[in-house]
């Protein structure tokens, strides 16, 4: 599935109707608030009509949500969560609400804020059914940071990853909203074109990285049967980064069967883990990040046009893996010392993948799960709003 893609895509009006919000204003503690957490973890939400419902904001959930614990924003810039792109399911058949930052607005398909300070809100986001019913929810914070955060720091980071990092776009996009901040983040590696380094290899999965050279190719990481960050180091010459940032998934789970697709995440983390360690072992100051693997685009046209000789890779058989993926990630790495950036959560998979007009009013997508121009922009919103708020 990993094949580079172009990234020119015709405009597109968002059309969705807007959904009443919850009305913020009340803490979310409170007995009254529209959704409260509880001692044990769990969550209650009040309907309108005062009926209380509880869910665990967990797998056990009806609808479970792969969001993660921490959402980033930089004052003046909005930042922005694609309901669709953390569940499995469609998300037009449900009803979106969210209780956070009061000037935060809530349609159909997306919460979005550009915040005027600094500091931390949380933020609730609940799904409900056709009956008035809820069957999803979670809790993250959104963290702002100045403008001027970071001012006079250069931190660098390593991208390693599959053809999303390979196309470079989202590097340069990165280092342009450097071009002109008081922090000078760059990027870090062997491959692309200075100053947009990295390492991105196309088809790549965890597994690659973890065992053994696939081509094309070789595996710098490699050396005496595993994954060796200080070889790296030793033999490229590249210093040892701020931040080690892993964007992978996509083709790990993509061809694996059914049958098989358990012990393949079983084995995505074991390799992960040990991959991450590894770097922690060779550069204890080097800080680790993983980008929540970003989802496909919205139709299956794009599957169709990426895969005609393979009728069964499909959006609908695909995107509830990699949403999985993103949520165990999260269940796994959360406090464990990992930064989540939420990639999954701010690209747009209607206008941020290859389109054109379908001739009926809507859009026809010619790629799957390579963005275009702008997809690659709102990764690299997300990864600068969380390089921003590194800043000591």
């Amino acid at each position: 599935p990993d094949e580079d893609a172009g990234t020119e895509d015709a405009g597109a009006e968002d059309a969705m109707a807007a959904v009443d919000a919850f009305v913020p204003g009340e803490d979310a503690g409170v007995d009254d608030a529209p959704v409260r957490r509880e001692p044990d973890g769990s969550f209650t939400i009040r309907r309108e009509d005062g009926e209380t419902f509880s869910l665990c904001g967990c797998s056990d959930d009806p609808v479970p949500l792969s969001l993660g614990p921490a959402l980033y924003a930089v004052v003046g810039r909005e930042a922005q969560l694609f309901f669709d792109n953390i569940t499995s399911k469609d998300a037009s058949a449900y009803t979106w609400t969210t209780l956070g930052p009061a000037e935060a607005t809530t349609d159909a398909a997306r919460w979005a804020w550009t915040p005027s300070a600094a500091g931390e809100q949380p933020l609730f986001v609940v799904a409900w059914d056709e009956g008035d019913v809820p069957v999803a929810v979670a809790q993250s914070a959104v963290t702002v940071s100045a403008a001027d955060a970071g001012a006079g720091t250069a931190p660098t980071i390593l991208f390693l990853g599959d053809s999303t990092t390979n196309a470079g776009v989202y590097v340069r996009e990165l280092h342009a909203r450097f071009a002109d901040d008081p922090m000078d983040g760059r990027s870090v590696g062997t491959r692309g074109t200075a100053p947009d380094l990295h390492e991105g290899r196309s088809g790549w999965r965890i597994h690659d990285y973890a065992t053994d050279s696939r081509g094309p190719g070789a595996n710098p990481f490699f050396n005496d049967g595993g994954f060796d960050f200080q070889h790296y180091l030793d033999t490229t010459g590249v210093e040892a980064p701020d931040f080690f940032f892993v964007h992978l998934g996509i083709n790990d789970v993509f061809t694996v069967s059914d049958a098989a697709l358990e012990d393949r995440l079983a084995e995505m983390f074991d390799e992960l883990d040990a991959i991450l360690g590894d770097v922690q072992r060779a550069s204890p100051e080097t800080q680790l990040a993983i980008g929540l693997t970003i989802v496909p685009c919205a139709t299956e046209s794009g599957f169709r046009e990426s895969y005609p000789d393979n009728p069964e890779y499909t959006r609908e058989r695909y995107k509830p893996r990699i949403v999985e993926w993103a949520r165990r990630v999260i269940a796994h790495y959360e406090g464990a010392g990992v930064a989540l950036v939420p990639l999954n959560a701010g690209i747009d998979s209607q206008l941020g993948f290859p389109n054109e007009p379908d001739g009926a009013g809507g859009l026809r997508h010619t790629n799957a799960v390579h963005p275009n121009t702008l997809g690659y922009a709102q990764m690299a919103e997300s990864i600068y709003a969380w390089l921003k708020s590194t800043a000591p």
